[in-house]
């Protein structure tokens, strides 16, 4: 044993510790080899090589404007900005806020509206940037862009349509409809909705009218869409005409561009440019392009910021500018400058400050009844249940009816029922006469 103690000994010293200089040259020459060797052979292990050169990690390469966005608050309960203190906005327009109980600016606006209306001041001599908004729903990004667009086409004489507004559903583009309609009573804007809701025909006779002597004339200053609605009307509507677009806005920006209805943007963007593309960015600039008066400034805004290439690809923004809302750990700016520089705000759904959020874990066959003991347990009243289809909510409001009797009153909304039936049944809720 003491003597295989020795030998082995022996042997470690002698692979640890090389006896000659020979030894210790060629030990030198056969590393050297396996370096070269490896730096030849990318992408393989060379086995019996203890240090290996790590791969470096592949870093995001975000656009400029992606990775140096303008940071917005998300926390609504602490507003500072006042409305009569923002002396960029029109004053008939800060009396009608006040008018509707708005004495201060939620962060979206108070920094977009005075970002908008001053990049609007030398718009016909400099092209203006467009914009991308990315802010929780019920930040208040509808008066973010009604009112900077309001002030913008309000001193016009001549109706044509210099503002275009493009959202998702008929709901979403009715209640932005109503917010225009709202803030326009006292200037000579015409708004415009065209959803589908009414006739082909009666949405014609909205947009324009025929003169025998100019042809067809536009009834519209503002017109607010759905995607779908809009290209029937750009194939369909003769005179029709949009190359006097001043503002392109499309809101809840990742759903309208998902939307593949007819291929909608490839039909506005002939109509903008009347085939003369001013639309693009990268279009050369020569006499011809700048017979137009203004470029279209495009607006985009939506709870989720697209990093899709292909998408934002389309729209050809020029030298865009991002505002972005985050989550706050704090309410450090800068902590929310490095929350930005990490990228992390891309394509997340940030959700307002004041909502709290919780989540239960179970099965899916056991989820209804998760549900219904939750709602029993808690005793909430004045909830909305979503679900992922029409038939999962039909399924789920006969079950939890079972289950609680008269005691609660539940009903369902769906698209499935009209207009009217909908907003009945909302307004009854908000009132307290539906529990869910």
């Amino acid at each position: 044993v003491k003597h295989s103690d020795s030998l082995n000994e022996h042997i470690d010293r002698d692979l640890c510790e090389p006896s000659t200089n020979e030894e210790n040259e060629a030990s030198a020459n056969a590393k050297k080899r396996i370096k070269v060797d490896q730096s030849t052979v990318e992408g393989f292990t060379i086995l019996g090589v203890e240090h290996f050169n790590k791969k470096a990690k592949v870093k995001r390469v975000l656009p400029k404007w992606l990775a140096n966005p303008t940071i917005i608050s998300s926390n609504l309960q602490k507003l500072e900005v006042k409305v009569s203190s923002v002396k960029e906005l029109d004053r008939k327009l800060r009396k009608m806020l006040k008018k509707n109980g708005i004495k201060y600016l939620f962060p979206v606006q108070a920094q977009v509206i005075p970002w908008l209306l001053q990049s609007n001041q030398h718009s016909n001599i400099v092209f203006p940037r467009d914009v991308c908004v990315s802010a929780p729903t019920g930040s208040g990004k509808t008066l973010a862009f009604v009112l900077p667009v309001i002030q913008a086409l309000m001193h016009h004489r001549v109706k044509k349509i210099r503002a275009l507004v493009i959202l998702p559903t008929q709901d979403l583009a009715l209640q932005v409809f109503k917010t225009f309609k709202k803030y326009t009573q006292h200037t000579s804007l015409d708004v415009c909705l065209i959803t589908g809701k009414n006739s082909f025909e009666n949405e014609q006779k909205q947009l324009l009218t025929k003169n025998d002597a100019f042809g067809y004339i536009s009834k519209v200053d503002i017109l607010v869409c759905t995607a779908g609605r809009l290209v029937d009307h750009l194939k369909s509507t003769e005179g029709f005409d949009l190359t006097s677009l001043e503002f392109l806005i499309i809101d809840e920006a990742d759903r309208v561009l998902d939307s593949v209805q007819h291929d909608w943007l490839y039909h506005l963007e002939r109509h903008i440019s009347n085939e003369d593309s001013t639309f693009h960015s990268t279009k050369t600039l020569n006499l011809h392009t700048l017979k137009k008066q203004k470029a279209t400034q495009k607006l985009l805004f939506s709870a989720t910021l697209s990093q899709d290439p292909e998408k934002l690809q389309k729209l050809c923004l020029f030298q865009p500018k991002l505002f972005t809302s985050v989550v706050e750990a704090d309410n450090s700016v800068e902590n929310m400058a490095n929350t930005a520089k990490a990228d992390s705000f891309i394509g997340k759904y940030t959700t307002p400050k004041e909502l709290s959020e919780k989540y239960i874990i179970c099965s899916v066959d056991l989820k209804p009844l998760v549900l219904y003991e939750f709602i029993r347990a808690e005793k909430l009243t004045k909830t909305m249940v979503f679900t992922h289809s029409i038939e999962s909510t039909h399924r789920l409001t006969i079950l939890l009816k079972s289950l609680f009797k008269e005691n609660t009153k539940i009903e369902e909304v769906s698209s499935n029922l009209d207009v009217k039936n909908r907003n009945k049944l909302i307004e009854d809720f908000s009132s307290g006469k539906i529990d869910m």
